[in-house]
């Protein structure tokens, strides 16, 4: 597959397909958009970056809280460096990759981003952010638009019942763990 290098530094931190390229949209700043048609399951990113722990987002730049990505209960991926800032900033990153509560986009694994469906070319690409979120460090509102909009998004929105059943098999492994944990205790109790 071919792709495109996100980062040209020493290592990669983030891959998108050359399938897609980021663009203004119409309502909300930056986002991803397919180039031409994508594949149900067809890989769409996988996301990078420094490894830190969730207690520490507070104390990085601004800049580099606004590249965090959730991929564990305590751990997140960022941008640190000002050049890689600056390179997710002018858009040339996989972190523009925004929220939809009707998303056509999900996880494969922590950090592997793939087609829900059939994506046709001229489309944002997104995902919802209850997959890979569980941390209230995300919340915002919403400006999706969709019909099942949520207007809010919360690091609660992953234990939403429609949510577990829409997006099983697409949100990320430590949501599923957590989710199974809680229908166990559920049905223990219930």
């Amino acid at each position: 597959m071919k792709a495109k290098t996100i980062l040209n530094l020493s290592h990669r931190l983030s891959w998108v397909t050359d399938k897609a390229e980021t663009c203004d949209t119409k309502h909300y700043g930056r986002g991803v958009f397919a180039t031409s048609s994508i594949a149900k399951g067809e890989t769409i990113a996988f996301f990078g970056g420094h490894i830190v722990h969730l207690s520490e987002v507070d104390l990085l730049d601004i800049s580099a809280q606004d590249t965090a990505f959730q991929i564990s209960e305590d751990f997140v991926c960022v941008y640190k460096t000002e050049a890689e800032i600056g390179l997710w900033e002018s858009g040339n990153a996989g972190d523009y990759f925004n929220h939809s509560c009707e998303p056509n986009c999900g996880f494969n694994g922590q950090i592997r981003l793939v087609a829900l469906r059939e994506i046709d070319e001229g489309e944002e690409l997104t995902f919802d952010y209850a997959m890979c979120l569980t941390s209230s460090f995300g919340d915002m509102d919403c400006l999706c638009g969709k019909i099942k909009c949520r207007r809010r998004v919360t690091g609660d929105d992953w234990l939403l019942p429609e949510l577990q059943v829409t997006y099983l098999g697409y949100f990320q492994p430590y949501i599923e763990e957590k989710i199974e944990r809680l229908n166990k205790r559920t049905a223990a109790h219930g």
